[in-house]
């Protein structure tokens, strides 16, 4: 699929989109091979929206393979990327590749995400939350409802795993709001 593609960021992006179709599937081999493909793509880079979504992906794919130490490293470091990325940006000192600040707030959001799950995952589940709430306040600032459906859908089926079922039926219903498609009645 990537191959035809003649930009960097747009191989990287690709690369990464079957990242994150193919994780779920248990498709490892060919997850690191594309996780290799965008770190060599993006050698060199300082676009620090592509390099959080890679050190984020890395993660994800460390959580599946169970080396939450390594995976907690790698989300940290995409965190602290997309962190400067928007400070670099709310001091208006602006990267020569510049993204609209909605794509600059699902990366973050995201990466929060996968942050979350990492430290559920880890047993810190206070840590866990916070990750959760912020990602879902972060989404919920400009409305990407098909990220806060994702994540609030998530969240609540960890907080079922933890017996949490009055939280956890909160935050289904929070997903059910947010699905896509979904009409939005504001009354």
């Amino acid at each position: 699929i990537y191959e035809e593609l003649k930009q960097d960021s747009a191989i990287a992006l690709v690369c990464m989109q079957l990242i994150e179709m193919l994780l779920p599937e248990g498709r490892h081999v060919e997850v690191a091979e594309l996780l290799a493909k965008v770190e060599t793509v993006l050698s060199g880079t300082t676009n620090g929206v592509l390099l959080c979504k890679l050190h984020y992906n890395r993660a994800d794919f460390l959580r599946w393979l169970g080396d939450l130490e390594r995976a907690a490293e790698e989300v940290e470091c995409a965190l602290a990327l997309i962190s400067q990325e928007t400070s670099t940006r709310e001091t208006g000192n602006r990267r020569p590749v510049a993204h609209s600040p909605l794509h600059i707030i699902r990366t973050h959001a995201t990466a929060l995400h996968v942050a979350a799950l990492i430290e559920e995952e880890r047993g810190h589940q206070d840590s866990a939350d916070a990750f959760f709430e912020q990602a879902t306040s972060l989404a919920g600032e400009i409305e990407l409802v098909e990220l806060i459906h994702t994540i609030a859908f998530s969240y609540a089926d960890v907080l079922k795993a933890r017996n949490n079922f009055k939280r956890a039926g909160e935050q289904y219903r929070l997903a059910a709001l947010s699905a896509p498609g979904m009409v939005r009645l504001h009354i």
